[in-house]
Order: structure tokens, then C-alpha cells, then sequence
């Protein structure tokens, strides 16, 4: 059986379909305004979806059923009101040269399209059919505006950042895949040559850079505990990326700050390979004062019964793991010392960890900062 997944053996499937186009230009890029059926969606496109590995290049998020199927349900309704209904935006797919063949007045297609915007659309075409075929029939002849963009290998990246683009308004795609495409457009443009990225482009590449290393070592109390894009892989994972990030900000701020390094993509992996060792041995010293809340002789380490490896524990472990790191100047074997001299006097045990326990009503910014000072015995929140 062939290794590939159902989608991807998809997206390599012929096809020969002609159709009459309109020809656009914009900058570099080479579109065509076609005109598809329902039943031509539905049979000649596919769909390149993200899996976190490299030599995946999918970046399509997971189709969410509920949204299809309004979909499917919207047009039903109309046709069984005696309505048109009407689904107006285009759908966004993309190609590559060597399966078209372009006429004066023809394209011709010889594999599936990819679509870029739309699979809810389409998905919701399917639905109805597969669910209400005499509906169906009524609509399958229904044209909808297909705009084609032809993608040549050095810029399929731009096929990647144009998803991310149509999906920052509407329908967002998830946090942590934009997250994770981001990078990958980073990556690739850097290849062409060595980018100056702004402040938060730098600071999120390196917080991604060090998440993917705690995610990726099996010695890392995180292994494969980190949700990289929300789909069924990510199933029963206790922090996404997004999160994770969020919580390296003042570090990776106050290590940048302190070293005056250029904002380029060459610097990010040498700044994460600095910073990941501290925050890996910060959480062995946790792990050693509450050797109860985590799986440790087991290869994933997640204890599910704990909060500690949720936001509610990442964020002022790593506040603290900051602030230490500011008292030494940067210093990180000191700051190692004194972190763990903050955790050893800490009267905080672990049963405060369980999920329903004293912490988990602490899910906020302001309750994370609480939480870091219960830990240092500033406050004690059962007095609160």
C-alpha cells in the first residue's frame, strides 16, 4: 500500500479538462478567471493540507464540519424554499505550469487544481450531494468563479502566504498553523537571499525555533506535547505553539536586549540554540520539586490530572525563569542557580497543581503573575 496519505495521492491524480479563460496579471503572478460547476469542484480539485513535518508543504487547516455543513444546509433550504441560492466569492485555486497547456483561447488541465479558498465551499457542495441528491441535482450545473493562479516552484511560497492572507479576516486560520506557515515562508525566503526581519518577526521565529526543539527532543520533558496546528494530531496535547510562544516573549527580549544581535534570519537558530538549553533545564528543575505531576518514566510526560504543563503552569514558570534571568544579567548558568533557589524554598505543592485545584481558577495574564508570586511565597492564595 502506498505510504502517501489519501490526500496527497489525491492531489497527483489526471485529469483532462478544457476550459475558456480570462487572463489576469498581478506583479509577477500569471491568474486565469475560469468558470466550474458544482460537479467539476467537486471532481477536479483537492486539497494540500499541513502536517507538521518536513517534507510535507501542505498548509491547508482541517475542514470544521459544523462549517460545511451550514453550508450544505443553507443551500438545501433556499432550493427547498423555491430560492437561487447563491454562493458569490470565487474560489481561489493554484497549479503548476507543467499541468496545464495554455491556447489562445484555451486551458487545458491535466491534474487536480489545488484550492486555496474554498474547500468549505466545495466540501459543502459534496455534503449535500452525498446527503440530499434530488436537492443536489437542482444545483450540480450552478457555475461558480474559479480564479487560477499558476505557480511556478520559486513561488510556491507565495501560494502559502496568499491562504494566510485571504484567512486573516472571516474564517482565521488557526494561530498556530499561521504560526507555523510563517516560519516556513521565512525559510524559503530566505533561501533567495538573507532577509532583515522586524522585531516581532524575529522574536516569534526564534520562540518557534525553540518550541520546535523541546517538541522534537525525546530527552525534553516536552516531547511531543506541543499543539503544532490544531488538527487530529494535536489531539490531547496540553499547550498550543501560540501559547508556548507567548510565554518565551520576555526572555527571548531580554537575551536580544543584552546581546545586540541582527534581526536576520541566519541568527535565529544560533539565539535558539542558546536559549533552549535554559528553559529545557528550568522544567528538569521542576520536574524534580513535583515529580508528581508529570509521566517522567514514560516517553510522552504529560500527567493529564495537572495543570502544570498548560498556560497555567508555562507562563509564570517561565515568568520566573525571566526574572531570574534578569537578577544575573543574562547569566544563565547563575540564573539556573537562583531559579532553582526560588523553587526549592517554594511552599507550593504539588496537589495545587491538579486540575480543579487551588490553581485552575488563575487562567488568565493577571492570574499567571499570581501564580508566579504563590510560587515565590509573596502571596498565598488561600487567603484570598
Amino acid at each position: 500500500m502506498d505510504s502517501k496519505m489519501d490526500y496527497e495521492l489525491a492531489l497527483q491524480r489526471k485529469i483532462f479538462l478544457e476550459k475558456q479563460f480570462i487572463r489576469v496579471s498581478q506583479g509577477n503572478y500569471e491568474m486565469f478567471m475560469l468558470s466550474f460547476t458544482a460537479d467539476e469542484l467537486i471532481h477536479y480539485t483537492a486539497v494540500h493540507y499541513f502536517k507538521n513535518d518536513m517534507s510535507n508543504k501542505g498548509y491547508q487547516r482541517q475542514l470544521i464540519t459544523n462549517h460545511y455543513r451550514k453550508i450544505s444546509k443553507y443551500i438545501e433550504e433556499e432550493i427547498i424554499f423555491g430560492n437561487d441560492p447563491i454562493l458569490p466569492p470565487a474560489i481561489l485555486a493554484a497549479t503548476d505550469p507543467d499541468d496545464v497547456e495554455i491556447k489562445i483561447n484555451i486551458i487545458k488541465l491535466n491534474r487536480v487544481i489545488r484550492i486555496v479558498d474554498g474547500q468549505h465551499r466545495i466540501r459543502g457542495l459534496k455534503y449535500l450531494k452525498d446527503n440530499n441528491p434530488e436537492v443536489y441535482a437542482q444545483i450540480k450545473n450552478y457555475e461558480f468563479p474559479v480564479i487560477l493562479m499558476i505557480i511556478k516552484d520559486k513561488q510556491k511560497i507565495h501560494e502559502v502566504n496568499t491562504f494566510v492572507n485571504i484567512n486573516s479576516k472571516g474564517k482565521k486560520v488557526s494561530t498556530d498553523l499561521a504560526i507555523l506557515l510563517r516560519d516556513r515562508i521565512r525559510e524559503e525566503e530566505f533561501n533567495e537571499h538573507k532577509n532583515h526581519l522586524d522585531d516581532k518577526e524575529f522574536q516569534e521565529a526564534i520562540a518557534t525555533a525553540i518550541v520546535k526543539k523541546l517538541d522534537q527532543s525525546i530527552e525534553s520533558i516536552w516531547y511531543n506535547l506541543i499543539k503544532m496546528a490544531g488538527g487530529s494530531d494535536d489531539k490531547g496535547k496540553p499547550i498550543s505553539i501560540n501559547a508556548f510562544n507567548q510565554s518565551l516573549k520576555e526572555i527571548i527580549s531580554l537575551y536580544l536586549q543584552t546581546n545586540c544581535i541582527d534581526n536576520t534570519q541566519v541568527n535565529v537558530s544560533g539565539v535558539a540554540d542558546d536559549i533552549s538549553p535554559y528553559i529545557i533545564n528550568i522544567w528538569k528543575l521542576i520536574t524534580q520539586k513535583w515529580p508528581e505531576c508529570f509521566n517522567y518514566y514514560e516517553l510522552v510526560k504529560h500527567n493529564p490530572q495537572f495543570n502544570i504543563q498548560k498556560g497555567i503552569g508555562v507562563y509564570p514558570i517561565h515568568q520566573l525563569g525571566y526574572e531570574s534571568l534578569a537578577y544575573c544579567s543574562t547569566d544563565f548558568s547563575a540564573a539556573l542557580n537562583h531559579f532553582k533557589e526560588v523553587i526549592h524554598q517554594s511552599h507550593v505543592e504539588y496537589t495545587d497543581w491538579k486540575v480543579g485545584g487551588i490553581l485552575s481558577s488563575y487562567n488568565s495574564r493577571a492570574g499567571f503573575k499570581n501564580i508566579a508570586s504563590f510560587i515565590k511565597n509573596e502571596i498565598n492564595l488561600y487567603d484570598f
